[in-house]
Formats: C-alpha cells, structure tokens, sequence
C-alpha cells in the first residue's frame, strides 16, 4: 500500500467517525428535546394531571376556543363534522371523569349549534357528505351528556336525551329491508358516494344508541331494535359468530350483498362490544355478557401487541387517514364503558388499558399548547406524528384508566338517576311529534330529500358565483 494509499484509508475512516460521532449528538439532542411523559396509572391525580394537557391540544385545534372566528361545534378540514361529535363526547367525559368545567359552555354551543332544524343531527349544510355513522357520532355525544349529567340546556330547547332520541329515530327509519335482508346503508341520500354500501360502523352506531337508550329509559323498543341490529349483522356475515372478527362492509352490487370489506377496524368491534355490555347492564341475560367477552378476546388478539392498543389495517404499513388516525379513540372508551357494565370483565380490562394508557403516554411531548402525542403507542416514544386524531386517541387512552383508581367515577345514569328529559317521537318533524312505530323510509322520502339538497347545493353555487364576480 503506498504512502498515499494510506492517507486516503485514514481520512476515510476519519470521515465516518466524525458522522458517527454527529449522529449520535444529534440523536441525543433529539430525545433530549423530545422528553416523553410519564403517568403513574394508579393515581388518579397523575391521570387527571396528563388528561388535562392532552385536552388542551385538543382544544388548540378549535378556532373558536381562540378567540377565532369560525364556524361554531365544528373543527377546521381536513377533519369532518362527525369528527366534531366525537370529539364532544370525549371532552363531556373529561370534565365527568376530572371535574375541569372550563370548555362546558363551548360544548353546550357546540352540541346545540350542529342539530340542525329538525334537532336531530341533519344540518342541510352537512347533506352531501352526510352518513349514518357522522349522525351517531353526534348521538353518542349527547347520550353522554344525558348519562353523565352534563348540564342540562336551557328547557325551552331540546334536552340532551331528547336529541339523542331524535338521531336513534332518523336511523331506524334508515333500516332497509329491502337489499341485504336489512341493516342501514352508510349514507343517507341516494345521490352521495357509499350509499350503495352498508358499513358496520353505521350499524353498530345504531345498535349502540339502541342500547344505551333501552338502559337509559328502560323502554324495550329500543332493545327490541338493538337486537335486530346484532341479529342482521351476524345473519349477513359482518360479525363473524365463530371467530367474533367484525368486518367493515358490504356492498350491495346489484343485490346480491355477496362483496365485503374485509378490513377489521378498531372502532367497528369496539362499537359492538360497547352495545353488547350495555344490553347486559339492561337485560341481564348471560348472552349478551358472553358476546362481549368473545369480542374483547378478538380485540387483544387483534389489536393489542404487548398489551399495546395500535390500528391493524394502517398502521404498521402508514397508511391512516384523517380519519382512521383517531379510530383507536373510541375503542378505548368502549372498553371504559365495557369495564364499567360487565363487572366480569373489569378487572382485565383494567389491567390492559393501565398497560396502554403508559405506553401511551410515552408517545407524548411537551407541545406549545399541551402535551403533543404519537400514533405509534407501540413505539413507546413521540413518532412525530400528530394531529386532532392522535391527541383524541391520547385523551380517550389516558382518561377511561381513572375509574379503576377513583370511586367517584360512577356508573352511566339513567331514567332514575340522570336529570335529562326524553321525548321518543322526537327529530321527525319540526314540533318534534312523530309516530314511534319507527316507519320505513319511502322512495318519496329520498327523493324529496334529493331534491331539497340539490336546491341547498345549487343556491350555496350561485351564491358563490354572486360573490366572486362581485
């Protein structure tokens, strides 16, 4: 080897140990930077301390809590109004389960502002986008305002109860029979994309409200439709009755109802675990405990690595979108529910969300506006992904952990014990007085409903023109 020969080797290998040495004072400074967060899950001042950061960068994303100008209950795109409802229904549970009432009258405005003129989660605005599951993400929020004695609007307007009645009504009238034997379709008018499909998450959204509704007002229609709900989904293949898997969908083609969607997402069996446990709370009847028993088994096979909450059909390959980026939310407070009715079940559920809730708070950082936290739990460190979505899965991972530490944290209430007033024909009409025999929708009914969209979508058009020709 020449003299020069060796000069080059030794500057070579200079070269990479200076890139070494670069690289791991940068990465030291990165994690350095990005301390992550530690929450001792049997206190539940730790719990209360870190739901109250995350809330705060859950807010930061809602203009109007800015002092921003913008349209109220809703949060800015890419996130859809049904986002808007979920989010609702967390924030009434975190001041239920931390006793924070300083975002109480933005939820009162917000709840009250999306009903739409028929209170019942229709708003003409949200027509040509609107689905059956969007509606009962605005049902949900309002059954949790009723179950967690939010408190109550003012009495000259629609109650709590009463509004999530009215979306429960709008659904039913949905129920199809007509293709595929039953169920509800995903979209409610003809003219907009997926009405052709019948989604689970829109099937068991409807028999979730069916079933908190039956143990809230202790009226068997209610579980009657519930029932039937779990019934056609089962019949039809959606949930699986020997493995408990539940897929996302199927579409109706040209009747035969034969082409699924065989993805499995978190929030469709957790929606179907939720509604098992509260008709067991309602009936007793050991059925419905065994149903919600075999679901949480497929849910820790399937979406639970190391005790470990992530979304199978996305996240491991990045591929979540807007929305499926807080899908892990709702699971997470249907195991809270499920823990909280099926006493059989409790302490296990406890046991793995308290395993999760602390991975979980390792995905989050200190933010400029609270605490900004990860998709990948399992990372058990900030991944640098951050949005609404995974501050709302954060919130949802780490708050529905404080009933295992505190007693104050009480059963759902119900007709006995909540103070929010129902009305059971209510969202069918603009008095609120409707016929309870749950009528199935006509061909009239859609067309006038296509009509009136399309005259809404046409004269928002013109309007627009009018303005930007000046």
């Amino acid at each position: 080897m020449t003299l020069l020969e060796v000069f080059n080797k030794g500057i070579t290998k200079l070269r990479n140990l200076t890139i070494i040495r670069l690289l791991l004072i940068c990465s030291l400074l990165f994690s350095s930077v990005t301390e992550t967060v530690e929450i001792d899950t049997g206190s539940a001042i730790s719990i209360r301390n870190t739901s109250s950061a995350i809330a705060s960068s859950i807010m930061a994303f809602y203009p109007p809590y800015k002092g921003i100008d913008a349209a109220i209950g809703v949060f800015p795109r890419p996130h859809y109004w049904w986002q808007a409802g979920a989010v609702w229904g967390a924030i009434i549970d975190y001041w239920a389960f931390v006793g924070d009432d300083r975002y109480n009258e933005l939820i009162s405005e917000a709840l009250l502002s999306q009903t739409g003129p028929y209170n019942n989660y229709m708003p003409p605005a949200m027509f040509a986008e609107l689905g059956n599951d969007d509606q009962a993400f605005w049902g949900f929020a309002v059954l949790e305002a009723a179950e967690r004695k939010f408190p109550d609007p003012p009495s000259s307007g629609p109650q709590w109860l009463e509004l999530g009645q009215a979306v429960f009504n709008t659904m039913a009238v949905e129920w199809d029979d007509a293709t595929c034997s039953g169920g509800i379709r995903w979209q409610k008018f003809a003219f907009n994309n997926g009405y052709s499909y019948k989604n689970t998450v829109s099937n068991g959204g409807f028999f979730l409200i069916g079933a908190r509704l039956a143990r809230y007002t202790k009226n068997e229609t209610y579980a009657e439709w519930a029932t039937k709900t779990w019934d056609w989904t089962a019949r039809v293949g959606l949930l699986d009755s020997n493995t408990y898997a539940v897929y996302d969908g199927l579409h109706i083609g040209n009747g035969n109802c034969d082409s699924f969607d065989y993805l499995q997402w978190t929030y469709n069996i957790g929606s179907y675990m939720a509604g098992a446990a509260y008709m067991y709370s309602f009936t007793t009847l050991p059925v419905w405990r065994e149903r919600a028993q075999r679901l949480f088994e497929h849910i820790k096979q399937t979406f639970f690595f190391n005790g470990i909450m992530f979304e199978a059909a996305c996240e491991t390959v990045g591929t979540c979108s807007t929305d499926s980026r807080s899908f892990k939310a709702y699971l997470c407070r249907y195991l809270g529910m499920t823990a909280d009715l099926v006493p059989e079940l409790r302490a296990e559920i406890q046991a793995l969300m308290q395993t999760n809730a602390a991975a979980v708070a390792r995905s989050c950082v200190e933010g400029s506006n609270g605490l900004e936290c990860g998709q990948k739990w399992t990372m058990q460190a900030f991944d640098g992904v951050t949005s609404l979505g995974e501050c709302q899965c954060a919130l949802e991972a780490v708050l529905n952990t404080v009933r295992f530490v505190d007693s104050n944290v009480g059963l759902p209430a119900d007709v006995n014990t909540g103070t929010s007033q129902g009305n059971p024909g209510a969202g069918l009409s603009k008095g609120g007085e409707a016929d309870w025999s749950m009528r199935n929708s006509t061909r009239g009914d859609r067309a006038f409903a296509w009509i009136l969209t399309i005259s809404v979508m046409a004269c928002l058009s013109v309007s627009t023109w009018w303005v930007l020709s000046g």
